[in-house]
């Protein structure tokens, strides 16, 4: 009876609870397949014609050539190549196969300043002061790629690798160890510090050595690199130690100690628990930065006395073999196959010959500053002022590559200025004075005559054999050029003031101007050279630092007063236009109706001189602070100080493509949108779309809902335009016409996305077919992840959670009352059968009794 009960209550449980139990796991079996197609949809609100909008004049990079070795502060020889890092220019990638005739091949800029650099397979680990340590692909050295910038925290002053590992050492942060063995997703391992400052580290297995300033030498100890453990320490209490290099010789091991103080210290670490000092060398020679060692000789990198070599095969007996005094600070050296490369803070790098290493042999210095100050173009010939770097010669016949075939410099010297005079490069050299090149063999100009008077020159101008000459000085020098090996001077103009500061002067006719931060612009009478008058002057309250002249008219780069040009006409200078620019005007160079401004914070302003009185700036390029200008045919050459030499293209109609480009594809370089489809040319050339044929704008190449016009569209609304040959430009798996009709980015991934809350993600919505910006899109009130979940029809306002619940209750009530009934019939009729079953056997128990009585 009670097995009876039981089945029944369970019953009757299942009976009110499965018609109602909601399933909530949502498979992607469940989503229909769907297709969306959009048409004729523009990003909301603009769902109505847009108008192409032009940026007017553009400038494009075409070429950058910068071998700044100005302050080399580390350098890594790798494979016939040189690293150099060279603090606020980066990582800088050099051809050394011919050490004799080194070749730059790419320079890639850092987070911070470069300060140290090692390389190790396709990659180089640039040590950068606080911003940590960049990780570099050199895989292709001409085009070296940032992959990732790691930051343990402090100032990163130098890395070592051992395996797969990278060891960093900060300045008070301690030491930082990771795993590299995929460079684009470093893991951290480990990290030790003691507080104080250290200087270099290097590796010997599984001991690392620390230079620690003040405190000699630390061993830790990596058996387990987890928990590194400081097992040993080295000082002499006056060791202010620079660099550290750990070797094994003759099968014990060392760790050679630079230091400020001490020369090298040779200390034997074989028991790293208790460090000796064997040896000390070139104690007394200066300021020791680094040392490394190969072979049983120590290459050392001294700050007083350059490059220094010692045999160290037997270390408790060391001996100095030669030096090399490179007069400059040396700051890092690095060896291979014989040949010897060192970084020079503002000297560059230089290369040696050190194969019999008692007899260093110096091969070529590599230093330019890329302080470009000055250009001239002849036909493809580009000469460059480059201060320090002196007169630069390049060969521009290939834009795109320009190469450096000459240069002129002298130590200590700063190329200021310069003219060409037939086969002479007349140069003004500030302290220097006055030096003529001679520069008919282009790649070796060589100096024939030299003046100096105790000017410091900064600007020079010709006029048949006279030379006008100033700069920080109140005095313009005319010398007399006719017989170099006897320059004279024929007379001279002061200014009223000590330092009027003159940057420029330009001959025209009988006149002469000046452009200084005394009276801006000055016209002086030299008609009587023996008696130069002053005419006319103009104040823009700025130095006038560049001249050009058309006709009657001069346009003059003032500084913050920007563009200024002035009419001169009658001897009589005033000003008839102005137009600033975003920065300082430093120079000024004419193209027809257009002109192009030198700025040393705004980069290049390209400004429209159609309508003297009403200048307008249309356009330019502000990637890099420009100091001076010149142009060739459609190309732009730009001097920007620290970034060397910028060649740019003209992009008349401001579509990004140059002028040259457009040609080639038949493209019209004054329209930017030569067809009219309103598609600029370089949406359709990045694209491979038609930028001659109009009516591709409303073609659908990869079906996804949107033309190619709407794709471009995009642009407007979110930065970049969609791939009208993608259907899904950002891989969500929400087509692209999709994401825009209902208001998503299609250039970002939102697909696990819940833009309207509703518990369905929008790349649900899409397989669905809900509105993923409306939680209820039938309107029936309940939220679509709801009706998902109780399998009723989001699509349909009359299938609805409550009202099928209803339904399920209902139809629960009926079943339960139904069982309810069956049992009880079960019931009334089991005990029925019972009872009866009962009295047939009374009865029967009866009969029986009567029978035996009656026997």
């Amino acid at each position: 009876m009670l097995r009876v009960w039981r089945f029944l209550g369970i019953f009757f449980i299942l009976g009110i609870l499965l018609p109602i139990a909601p399933q909530i796991q949502l498979t992607g079996d469940y989503f229909p397949t769907r297709t969306t197609q959009v048409t004729g949809l523009l990003p909301s609100p603009l769902e109505q014609e847009f108008s192409l909008k032009t940026k007017a004049f553009g400038l494009i990079e075409k070429a950058q050539f910068d071998d700044d070795g100005g302050r080399a502060e580390g350098v890594a020889l790798a494979n016939g190549l040189t690293f150099v890092a060279n603090y606020d220019q980066g990582l800088e990638i050099i051809n050394s196969t011919d050490p004799s005739n080194p070749v730059k091949l790419s320079s890639k800029r850092t987070q911070g300043n470069a300060l140290d650099v090692y390389v190790k397979g396709n990659f180089a680990y640039v040590s950068q002061g606080s911003s940590g340590v960049a990780i570099i692909d050199i895989q292709d050295p001409q085009n070296p790629r940032t992959i990732f910038n790691l930051d343990p925290g402090g100032m990163v002053r130098e890395v070592d690798m051992y395996s797969n590992l990278l060891y960093i050492i900060t300045d008070f942060n301690g030491f930082f160890l990771y795993d590299v063995s995929n460079p684009y997703d470093p893991k951290s391992i480990s990290s030790w510090t003691d507080g104080m400052l250290h200087r270099g580290i290097s590796v010997l297995k599984k001991h690392i050595c620390l230079s620690t300033w003040g405190l000699g030498l630390k061993i830790l100890d990596l058996t387990f690199p987890e928990k590194p453990d400081l097992i040993g320490v080295w000082n002499d209490s006056i060791n202010y130690a620079r660099g550290v290099y750990a070797t094994t010789i003759n099968e014990q091991k060392f760790a050679f100690l630079a230091s400020s103080t001490k020369g090298v210290q040779i200390i034997n670490i074989t028991m790293p628990q208790a460090p000796v000092l064997v040896a000390t060398i070139f104690n007394g020679w200066g300021e020791m930065l680094d040392i490394t060692v190969k072979d049983g000789i120590a290459y050392c990198a001294n700050a007083d006395f350059g490059l220094l070599l010692a045999n160290v095969s037997d270390p408790s007996n060391p001996v100095i073999l030669d030096s090399y005094d490179t007069n400059g600070k040396t700051r890092d050296v690095a060896v291979e196959n014989g040949l010897t490369v060192i970084a020079e803070r503002y000297q560059g790098i230089k290369y040696f010959d050190t194969t019999n290493p008692a007899d260093i042999h110096f091969l070529w210095q590599f230093f330019d500053h890329g302080q470009a100050s000055n250009l001239i173009l002849d036909g493809t010939t580009l000469y460059v002022a480059d201060s320090r770097g002196g007169l630069e010669i390049f060969d521009v016949s290939e834009l795109a590559f320009p190469k450096k075939i000459g240069f002129f410099r002298e130590e200590g010297v700063y190329v200021q200025n310069f003219i060409l005079k037939d086969d002479l490069a007349i140069v003004t050299a500030f302290d220097n004075g006055l030096y003529f090149i001679n520069i008919s063999d282009k790649t070796h100009p060589t100096k024939i005559a030299s003046y100096n008077s105790g000017l410091f020159l900064r600007t020079v101008a010709e006029k048949g054999d006279l030379l006008f000459i100033a700069g920080l000085n109140n005095t313009i020098e005319v010398l007399n050029i006719s017989n170099l090996s006897a320059i004279s001077k024929v007379s001279d103009y002061l200014f009223p003031v000590t330092y009027p500061d003159i940057y420029s002067l330009t001959v025209l006719g009988s006149t002469l101007l000046v452009g200084s931060s005394y009276e801006s612009l000055t016209l002086l009478n030299i008609s009587d050279i023996t008696h130069i008058t002053q005419i006319d002057f103009l104040d823009f309250d700025n130095p006038v630092f560049s001249i050009k002249i058309v006709e009657n008219y001069i346009f003059a780069a003032a500084g913050n007063a920007g563009l200024q040009i002035v009419n001169n006409s009658n001897n009589n200078l005033q000003v008839i236009g102005s137009q600033e620019t975003s920065g300082y005007a430093l120079d000024v160079a004419l193209n027809d109706s257009l002109a192009f401004i030198a700025d040393r914070t705004g980069g290049i302003t390209v400004i429209d001189i159609s309508n003297l009185s009403h200048l307008q700036n249309i356009g330019g390029n502000t990637a890099h602070n420009c100091y001076s200008i010149v142009l060739g045919k459609q190309t732009v050459f730009s001097g920007a100080w620290t970034e060397g030499l910028i060649i740019y293209s003209f992009d008349s109609d401001g579509d990004s493509i140059s002028d040259e480009d457009e040609s080639l594809y038949g493209t019209n370089p004054y329209d930017p949108d030569t067809d009219g489809d309103q598609m600029p040319d370089n949406f359709e050339i990045n694209y491979h779309l038609n930028p001659l044929n109009a009516t591709d704008a409303f073609e659908d190449p990869d079906e996804d809902g949107l033309t190619n016009v709407e794709e471009y569209a995009q642009e407007f609304f979110y930065g970049e335009p969609t791939d009208p040959f993608n259907p899904d430009t950002d891989g969500d798996f929400m087509p692209d016409g999709y994401e825009v009709a209902n208001n998503l980015n299609p250039l970002l991934a939102n697909g696990d996305a819940d833009t309207d809350l509703d518990h369905l993600t929008n790349l649900e919505e899409y397989l669905i077919g809900t509105n993923p910006r409306k939680k209820d899109t039938d309107g029936d009130g309940a939220e679509d992840g709801l009706e998902v979940a109780f399998h009723t029809d989001p699509l349909n306002p009359k299938d609805y959670p409550a009202k099928r619940q209803l339904i399920r209750v209902l139809l629960a009530l009926g079943l339960t009352l139904l069982l309810a009934i069956t049992a009880i019939i079960f019931v009334i009729k089991y005990f029925r059968n019972r009872v009866q079953r009962n009295i047939e056997r009374e009865e029967k128990v009866l009969e029986a009794e009567e029978e035996i009585l009656l026997f």
